[in-house]
């Protein structure tokens, strides 16, 4: 699973983009790619939906040979998501960042973050092209499909991210990174079968929109705990479980 982290790493790098970056200093095509990044960011979080995910791991001069895989479904409203990957259910609302680990019995809670978890691990887009590690950019049409592909500077930790944004329901249908393998493994060298840079890849399919009373119920903390005076209760739903505060003064 810790390699999978960068297939979070993927899709949150796109969706929280500096909005209030200043693009004026880019070329024309950039310009343009900034602001359909934009759009689609824009279009993420108008209203929830709910989406099919699946998360690819391959050696990156071996991209078409999966050496992991996972697959799950992901829910989003404006800034709170659900994704239930394998056996681990993740949950950021307004006031919890919940992880439950079904394999384990464990839940783990924490104050919500103010920017949640993963959404700019190695600094978002922009920050990239201020910092002039962005080498080229390309953009190819075809039909409805536009595939944006980003390089950077041969040494930097991700050398490349190619997105494919359907732009008539604009929706990014597939999130793919050329990035430093160790990034996964805490900074150690990758174990063998494992090449020094890893192709990670989102692929995301079926969207539907959600209506307001599924939306409550999705993201409602009470699906997994409530409080007592001096503890925190596991729901019905996940009786036996261990649930642990991984925040002093838990709201």
């Amino acid at each position: 699973m810790r390699k999978l982290i960068a297939l979070f790493i993927a899709y949150a790098l796109l969706c929280h983009i500096d909005a209030n970056a200043q693009s004026s200093s880019l070329d024309p095509q950039l310009q343009k790619v900034v602001a359909l990044i934009h759009k689609l960011q824009a279009a993420g979080t108008a209203s929830p939906y709910s989406c099919q995910v699946e998360y690819r791991y391959s050696n990156a001069s071996e991209p078409g040979v999966v050496l992991e895989s996972k697959k799950g479904t992901m829910t989003v409203d404006s800034s709170r998501y659900c994704r239930i990957i394998g056996n681990t259910e993740m949950l950021h609302n307004d006031r919890y960042d919940i992880t439950v680990f079904n394999e384990d019995s464990l839940i783990y809670v924490t104050n919500a973050a103010v920017t949640p978890q993963g959404a700019q691990p190695l600094g978002n887009l922009m920050a990239m092209l201020k910092d002039s590690l962005l080498t080229g950019c390309t953009v190819n049409s075809k039909g409805a499909a536009k595939t944006i592909r980003f390089l950077f500077h041969p040494n930097a930790s991700c050398k490349s991210m190619e997105v494919v944004a359907d732009t008539v329901s604009m929706r990014v249908m597939a999130v793919n990174m050329e990035i430093r393998t160790s990034l996964m493994m805490n900074g150690a060298e990758p174990g063998e079968g494992y090449e020094e840079y890893a192709m990670m890849s989102v692929l995301l399919s079926g969207y539907q929109p959600l209506k307001p009373a599924a939306v409550a119920a999705i993201f409602d903390e009470k699906r997994y705990f409530h409080k007592t005076d001096k503890s925190l209760v596991p729901a019905a739903t996940y009786a036996g479980y261990q649930v642990f505060s991984g925040s002093p003064q838990l709201q």
